[in-house]
């Protein structure tokens, strides 16, 4: 077969061009510090450097839900300590009240200050946190309050009967956060929760008690109220726990994202003094297939360029 001019210096052309894109594809890698770009670099790598990242991407949302939870559980506690140390004003005023050397006026006196407590805990209890209601559940409906204080009223005759309760308008399904996968944590607790401990129906009744100058329903309340307050601090210990664990959980995600962060540079990352030695090779071999096709063709190099 003869070989023509042509096809030489077709042959010396391909030569050039190849040279070209190995030293545009190597300076790709310098530029980015990434030897893996597309699939097609290196399938392979490239399959496994996508888990890693989305990995890290899914983490990285945990660790932000992480944030939030942690933040939703100090409000709850910080607003259940306030409420706590209400209660324990109004046990400490039943245990005043029930002193023998106390009249009347004195126990009405002092249930106009339980009556302030009970509306403090009532507007607790309808505390928010970046506009949701913090012991509403998950339901909200408007503006409608979690907890609102109602009068009863005759079923038959729908008059007022001047005694008062504490109605929740919230579920029973708590506010969480997902800080892992397929793992839910609770950041707060429900009006239902709190409606089990009594509290409003104590702090109401021994309001009245005190209006009313029962001596023997305000030592019953003293009870009462001991025990209330017992179990928001048992909720206000769980919430506790509850950020413990997040706070171990998100120890363990930063750890992997760490180990996750080094498993993707080593898939993915240029060796940049192997890189540069490789593109010192590259751009040598392409000089000389310009001097040599310069030569044979008798082009100067200018010249083939344009």
């Amino acid at each position: 077969m003869r070989i023509t001019q042509t096809m030489l210096s077709r042959n010396m052309l391909d030569t050039i061009n190849l040279n070209r894109n190995k030293m545009n594809t190597t300076s790709i890698a310098l530029a980015t510090g990434k030897d893996v770009q597309k699939a097609s670099d290196d399938p392979v790598r490239f399959s496994q450097s996508m888990k890693f990242s989305q990995a890290i991407k899914k983490n990285e949302q945990y660790l932000r839900n992480i944030t939030d939870a942690n933040a939703w559980i100090d409000f709850s506690i910080d607003t259940l300590t306030q409420i706590n140390s209400k209660l324990f004003k109004a046990k400490e005023i039943a245990t005043q009240a029930a002193d023998g050397t106390y009249g009347e006026k004195e126990r009405i006196s002092l249930g106009n200050d339980v009556n302030n407590l009970l509306n403090d805990v009532l507007d607790m209890t309808n505390s928010t946190y970046l506009g949701k209601f913090v012991f509403g559940g998950t339901f909200t409906q408007g503006d409608t309050k979690p907890f609102t204080l109602e009068e009863d009223m005759d079923q038959a005759t729908g008059a007022p009967l001047g005694t008062y309760r504490v109605d929740y308008h919230g579920n029973d399904n708590p506010i969480t956060r997902r800080i892992a996968e397929s793992y839910d944590i609770k950041v707060s607790i429900t009006g239902e929760e709190i409606n089990s401990t009594s509290m409003f129906g104590s702090l109401i009744e021994l309001r009245d008690a005190l209006n009313n100058n029962d001596v023997n329903t305000i030592n019953a309340n003293i009870d009462i109220l001991r025990t209330v307050s017992d179990e928001i601090s048992n909720k206000v210990t769980n919430l506790g726990s509850n950020k413990n664990q997040i706070m171990l959980t998100q120890s363990r995600l930063e750890t992997a994202n760490v180990n996750l962060a080094s498993y993707l540079s080593q898939t993915e990352d240029t060796d940049m003094a192997a890189t540069i030695a490789k593109y010192s090779s590259e751009e040598m071999a392409y000089q000389v297939a310009l001097q040599a096709t310069s030569s044979v063709i008798n082009l100067n190099i200018l010249d083939f360029i344009r």
